[in-house]
C-alpha cells in the first residue's frame, strides 16, 4: 500500500496503517456519509522518517532519563517540548517529501486544509482519548507538510504521556498516521454523542455557531440538547448563559469573532437540523452497532460529518484521576491574557493586602476567643487563596510554554530551551529580596565591629542603627524568609543574620554578556512573528510570556506571606496552651489549637506524631560516579556538596558549597546565590530554582533521580549545567 492516498480510493486500509480517525472516517465514508475530501499518510511515514533521522534512540535517551510516573507537569512538558524540538529539527526525506508534495498539491493546491492526527493506538474502544494528539486548522497547501511532523511529534505530546501506561506508548510500538482534510466553510459545528456519557439513555447534541475549535477549547459554551432516542423529543435544552463569540478562520489564522446581533438569541440548530443530526447518527450507532461520538459541520445547509470514535467509558469518573486537571493547563493566547488580568490586578494585590491586615492584629491582646477565631479564618482564607493558586496562577504558567513552542516552531534552535533567554526582563520579588541581602552583606563588610558582632554568635542582636532599620525593613515585606520558623522571631533572625554573613563571603552576580545575545534572539522572533498568520502580535506575546515567568515565582511569594499570618496565629495560641501546660500543645494542629482555646475541647492527643519527612533511601551498596538529569541553567560549578532533607540541613549552607535538594521552595530561594551550583530532584525549566538560578547565571541539573539518596553532604561534586551530568568524588 502506498505511503499517501485518497482514503475514499483504499477502502481496506487498517488501523495499523492509518489510525483510529482514519478507519472512522473510511468506516463513515463505506455508510454513505458526507465527508470532506480526505487524504491519508500512512503510519509507514511516521515509521521511515523516525528510521532516516534514528529519532527512536533519541526519543528513548529523552523519555527514560525519569521514569515518566515520578514526574510533575513541570518535567512533563519539558520532556514533550524536547521531543517535537527532535521532530521540528529534522527533515523529511526528499523521496517521501516529493510523493507527499505530489499528491497534496494535486488536492489541495487552491483549499485550507484541515491536519489531524491519528494514531494507531487511538480511538478505539479500549483507549478511546479525544483531543489527546495535536490537530491544526485552516492550513494552507505549503504548510501541510511542516504540520505532518508537528503531528507526529503529538505523539509524544505532555497529554500522550500522561496517558501512555493506557496507550501502551513506547518508542518501539507506537506509531502515527496523519489525516488530511479539506476545510469546509462552517456555519455551525459541534458534537454528537450517540449515548449519555455520564449515563442517561438519551442522545446528547452540543453545538456552536462557527468551526469546533472554540468548543474543544472549552473556549465557548455550547448550546445542548438531550434527546429522546426513540422519538427525537428534546427532553432538555440547556442554553448557554450567552452567545457571543465563535470560532472562525480568516486568512489562514483561527480566531473567536462576535456573532451578528441577530444570531445572539437563536440556537445554532433549528429542530429541522437537530432531527437530520439525531437520525443520521443514530444510523452510524446501529450501523457500527456500539455508541460514537461523532464532530460534524453544517456548511449552507450541508451536514459534514469529520471524524466518529468509540464512547470508551459511560458514566465513570474518577475522581482520583489528576491527569485532566494537567491537560486543562493548557490555555490559549486570549485565556492566558484574562488570566493575567485577574493575577495582577485581584489575586495578587488581595493576598498581599489581606497579609497586611493580618500583620497590623496584635495576636497578643486577644482573649482566648478572638484568637480562637482568628485561627479559624486565617487557615480558611489560607486554603482558599491556596486554591485560588492551583486554579490561576498555575495555568497561567503556561504562558511561558505557549511562547516557548511558537518560538520553537518559527525558529526550529538547536537548543529547545533557548527561549527562555528571552524571559528574564522583569523584576522578581526573590530578586529583590536578595539584593536587599547583598546591602546589608555590604554594611557588615564596611563595619568591622558590626562583622564581629555577627560572627559571634551569642545569641544577642547587632545594635547598629543602619543595619537594624534595613534589618527591619526586610523582614517587614519578607518576614517568612526562613520557613518553619515562624513562632521564633529571635531564632528566625539569629538565623537571618548567618544568611547574611554567607552572604559577605560572595560578590554581587553580575549578569554575562548574554543582555546582547537575548536582544538578538528577540529580535529575530519579532521578525518572524510579523511574517506568521498568528492573531497576536509578537511583542504582546513576549510580553504575556516575561509576566508568566515572574508570576511563576512572585506568586508564591504572595502566598507564603498568607501563610505566614495563618502560621502566627497558630503558633500564638500554641505558646499560649504550652504557658498553661496542655500536654501536646507543641505539635497541635490548628483545628485541635482552636477547639482548646474555644472550650470546645479540653484535652489534646498527647501521643507523638508522625514524622511527615521521607525516609532517606538506603544506597548503602551503590557508589554512583556519574549521575544524569535535565540541564536547567548552563555553566560548570564544582564544590563540596551540601545534601539538604531538613531545615536543620539548609541552615547549615556554607558559601561556595553545592546545593542538593529534592526541590526549592520558593520562600528559600534566598539560599541560591550562595551556591556553586544546584542539583534538584524534582525536574523542569520552571521549577523556582532553576528560574532563581538563571537569573544569577549559576549551573542547575534538575530531574536527578535520587539526588538526596546518592549524594551525601562532603561529597566533591563536579555539576555540567551544558549536559545535564554531575560527577561525584566520595568524601
Amino acid at each position: 500500500m502506498k505511503r499517501i492516498f485518497f482514503l475514499e480510493h483504499e477502502k481496506t486500509a487498517t488501523v495499523q496503517q492509518v489510525g483510529g480517525k482514519g478507519v472512522g472516517l473510511r468506516d463513515l465514508l463505506a455508510a454513505g456519509c458526507n465527508v470532506p475530501k480526505t487524504v491519508c499518510i500512512t503510519s509507514d511515514a511516521y515509521d521511515g522518517f523516525l528510521d532516516f533521522h534514528g529519532l527512536r534512540e533519541k526519543i528513548g535517551l529523552v523519555l527514560n532519563r525519569k521514569q515518566q510516573q515520578d514526574m510533575r507537569w513541570e518535567e512533563i512538558w519539558d520532556t514533550a517540548l524536547r521531543v517535537k524540538a527532535l521532530f521540528l529539527a529534522a527533515s523529511i526525506p526528499s523521496e517521501v517529501e516529493n510523493e507527499l508534495s505530489l499528491l497534496l498539491n494535486s488536492a489541495f493546491a487552491n483549499s485550507l486544509v484541515a491536519v489531524r492526527s491519528s494514531a494507531t493506538d487511538e480511538d478505539q474502544v479500549a483507549g478511546s482519548f479525544a483531543g489527546l494528539h495535536e490537530s491544526y486548522l485552516n492550513i494552507p497547501c505549503d504548510k501541510i507538510i511542516d504540520h505532518v511532523k508537528k503531528v507526529w511529534a503529538s505523539l509524544w505530546s505532555d497529554r500522550a504521556l500522561l496517558y501512555r501506561q493506557e496507550l501502551g506508548l513506547s518508542v518501539e510500538t507506537s506509531r502515527m498516521a496523519v489525516v488530511v482534510q479539506e476545510m469546509v466553510s462552517s456555519d455551525v459545528s459541534g458534537i454528537c454523542f450517540t449515548h449519555d456519557p455520564m449515563g442517561s439513555s438519551h442522545m446528547v447534541v452540543e453545538a456552536v455557531y462557527g468551526l469546533n475549535q472554540g468548543l474543544v477549547d472549552g473556549q465557548i459554551e455550547p448550546d445542548r440538547w438531550f434527546v429522546d432516542k426513540a422519538d427525537g423529543a428534546v427532553r432538555q435544552w440547556i442554553q448557554p448563559s450567552r452567545r457571543t463569540k465563535q470560532t472562525t478562520a480568516r486568512a489562514g489564522v483561527i480566531g473567536l469573532e462576535d456573532i451578528p446581533e441577530s444570531q445572539r438569541d437563536r440556537p445554532p440548530l433549528t429542530a429541522g437540523e437537530l432531527l437530520q443530526l439525531k437520525e443520521v447518527c443514530l444510523r452510524l450507532e446501529q450501523h457500527f452497532n456500539q455508541p460514537l461520538d461523532i464532530e460534524w459541520t453544517i456548511s449552507g445547509g450541508q451536514l459534514y460529518l469529520l471524524q466518529a470514535r468509540p464512547i470508551s467509558t459511560l458514566a465513570s469518573v474518577d475522581r482520583e484521576d489528576k491527569r485532566p486537571w494537567y491537560l486543562s493547563l493548557h490555555r490559549s493566547y486570549d485565556n492566558l491574557v484574562q488570566l493575567r488580568d485577574a493575577i495582577e490586578h485581584d489575586v495578587l494585590p488581595s493576598m498581599e493586602s489581606e497579609a497586611a491586615e493580618f500583620a497590623q492584629i496584635n495576636l497578643d491582646a486577644l482573649d482566648d476567643h478572638a484568637l480562637a477565631e482568628a485561627i479559624e479564618h486565617r487557615t480558611q482564607r489560607n486554603s482558599y487563596w491556596a486554591d485560588m493558586y492551583w486554579e490561576k496562577c498555575i495555568p497561567f504558567a503556561h504562558g511561558v510554554r505557549l511562547f516557548g513552542e511558537i518560538y520553537n516552531e518559527l525558529l526550529t534552535p538547536a537548543d529547545p530551551y533557548e527561549f527562555v533567554q528571552l524571559l528574564s526582563s522583569r523584576k522578581m520579588l526573590s530578586t529583590s529580596r536578595n539584593k536587599q541581602l547583598y546591602e546589608l552583606a555590604s554594611l557588615v563588610n564596611e563595619n568591622p565591629k558590626l562583622k564581629q558582632e555577627l560572627e559571634q554568635h551569642d545569641g544577642t542582636l547587632p545594635t547598629d542603627p543602619m543595619f537594624r532599620g534595613q534589618l527591619d525593613d526586610l523582614l517587614s515585606q519578607y518576614g517568612f524568609l526562613f520557613p518553619g520558623l515562624e513562632e521564633d522571631h529571635e531564632q528566625r533572625l539569629l538565623v537571618v543574620m548567618k544568611v547574611i554573613l554567607e552572604y559577605t563571603r560572595i560578590q554581587p552576580a553580575q549578569r554575562d554578556g548574554g543582555v546582547a545575545r537575548s536582544k538578538e534572539l528577540e529580535l529575530r522572533f519579532l521578525k518572524r512573528m510579523q511574517q506568521a498568520e498568528y492573531p497576536f502580535n509578537g511583542g504582546d506575546l513576549l510580553d504575556l510570556a516575561r509576566a508568566s515567568y515572574c508570576i511563576r515565582d512572585d506568586d508564591n511569594v504572595y502566598l507564603g506571606k498568607i501563610e505566614l499570618q495563618a502560621a502566627a496565629a497558630v503558633n500564638a495560641g500554641r505558646q499560649r496552651l504550652v504557658a498553661r501546660q496542655v500536654t501536646g500543645a507543641e505539635h497541635a494542629s490548628p483545628k485541635e489549637v482552636s477547639a482548646v482555646l474555644a472550650g470546645q475541647q479540653q484535652n489534646l492527643d498527647s501521643r507523638p506524631r508522625k514524622s511527615s519527612t521521607t525516609p532517606k533511601k538506603s544506597y548503602s551498596r551503590v557508589t554512583a560516579r556519574q549521575i544524569v538529569g535535565q540541564p536547567a541553567a548552563k555553566g560548570v560549578g564544582q564544590g563540596v556538596a551540601r545534601v539538604v532533607c531538613e531545615l536543620e540541613d539548609l541552615k547549615n549552607f556554607q558559601a561556595g558549597e553545592i546545593l542538593v535538594v529534592d526541590s526549592i521552595d520558593p520562600n528559600m530561594t534566598f539560599i541560591v546565590p550562595l551556591a556553586a551550583a544546584i542539583i534538584e530532584k524534582r525536574g523542569g525549566m520552571l521549577i523556582h530554582g532553576a528560574i532563581i538560578a538563571r537569573e544569577y547565571g549559576i549551573p542547575c541539573i534538575t530531574g536527578v533521580p535520587d539526588a538526596t539518596a546518592l549524594i551525601t553532604t562532603g561529597d566533591k561534586v563536579t555539576v555540567d549545567g551544558y549536559l545535564g551530568i554531575l560527577t561525584i568524588e566520595k568524601k
